[in-house]
């Protein structure tokens, strides 16, 4: 349902600039984070100023990216690194 509703949301927010969600989505998916690490070890995540055409995405949907994201700790695996680790 949530999916779903994101779909909904972005296909209404993106409508004015001609785009649908399947058209946006490869746009968003050049965001990026770069790690900052102090005395060896992560202390957030900085994100590079997106493109103009990329910036007008989550504009559209009154999202606004954050410079920076504290670093918790927590690592993101792919499907493929989690069945090597177990």
């Amino acid at each position: 349902m949530l999916a779903y509703y994101l779909l909904k949301e972005l296909a209404d927010c993106w409508r004015k600039l001609g785009l649908t969600p399947r058209e946006g989505a490869p746009d968003l998916a050049t965001l990026s984070l770069t790690d900052v690490t102090l005395r060896n070890q992560v202390a957030s995540a900085q994100g590079p100023t997106p493109c103009e055409s990329v910036q007008r995405l989550p504009m559209a949907a009154c999202v606004a990216i954050p410079p920076m994201l504290p670093r918790r700790g927590t690592k993101a695996c792919t499907a493929d690194e989690l069945v090597e680790g177990r």
